[in-house]
């Protein structure tokens, strides 16, 4: 039985919050950021949800959810700590293809490329 994972994003007097619903439940979570480099936004999600399942992101509007353990889709959307934004390309086996857009295209195992997923 698969359950399809939805969020809704607010911005409220109390900042940026989000409304996450999981197959374990619905999860209320915290969105905040701090200038990073270049003074480009780093955005940090707080909140209690199953954080040894999944691993949430935030950028660009979007929060992106990747179950840990999980398998990689072509198509989906992720958050590299080094490259930042990806699409997975190509799934083959135990490796990875990811376009990073102007960063170009990685290929990675997969067991590395979870370890560096924001």
């Amino acid at each position: 039985m698969t359950s399809k994972i939805t969020y809704k994003i607010t911005d409220t007097n109390y900042g940026t919050k989000a409304i996450v619903n999981l197959p374990e439940g619905t999860f209320n979570l915290t969105l905040t950021y701090r200038n990073g480099m270049n003074k480009r936004r780093e955005w940090t999600v707080s909140g209690s949800y199953p954080e040894a399942k999944y691993s949430i992101s935030y950028d660009g509007g979007n929060l992106f959810i990747l179950e840990k353990g999980g398998e990689f889709t072509v198509g989906q959307k992720l958050i590299h700590k080094a490259f930042g934004k990806g699409v997975v390309t190509n799934v083959n086996g135990n490796m990875v293809a990811v376009d990073f857009g102007k960063k170009g295209q990685k290929v990675m195992m997969k067991n590395i490329l979870k370890n560096f997923l924001k």
